[in-house]
């Protein structure tokens, strides 16, 4: 696997490009029509709190705006609760059907549930951490955290 070092000012880009991905993935072999048809999507994530986390629902919300034709709906506990995440995961793929974005920390919490929704034909994009083998999800996409901290750091060392 090619690794891609992201600077920290990118984080966001993370989750645009995936509701991009998303986006255009439906619209291959499809007609013009079928292609302009409004996407609805979704974006879960861990906990709202954390600063890491809405930056990558801001990055789709923009990709979101950007693309035109995306209602994008994201959903997040306010604290870390695997459970209440997982309720929200439920919801949004009832009405996400053109897919949905999963940032999620308690990955082997949603085994079951992804297989059920990528069965019903739903893709799921999986960012940020890895869930388990066998799921079903149908990407998934990361950075690589300690290259992030080392070019921070020599940004700094190389500060005036």
């Amino acid at each position: 696997m090619k690794r891609t070092n992201l600077t920290k000012g990118k984080l966001s880009t993370i989750f645009a490009v995936s509701v991009a991905l998303t986006a255009s993935s439906f619209a291959v072999g499809q007609s013009a029509q079928a292609a302009s048809k409004k996407l609805n999507l979704g974006m879960i994530y861990y906990q709202s709190n954390v600063q890491a986390f809405q930056s990558m629902a801001d990055g789709g919300n923009a990709a979101a705006k950007a693309y035109g034709n995306v209602s994008l709906v994201s959903a997040a506990p306010a604290n870390e609760d695997p459970a209440k995440e997982l309720q929200l995961f439920q919801s949004a793929a009832n009405v996400s059907k053109d897919g949905v974005v999963l940032q999620t920390l308690a990955g082997s919490t949603f085994f079951r549930a992804v297989q059920a929704v990528t069965k019903r034909g739903v893709p799921v994009i999986a960012i940020d951490a890895p869930l388990p083998d066998g799921s079903g999800a149908n990407l998934f996409i990361t950075n690589d955290n300690m290259a992030l901290r080392s070019e921070e750091h020599t940004s700094e060392l190389q500060s005036p």
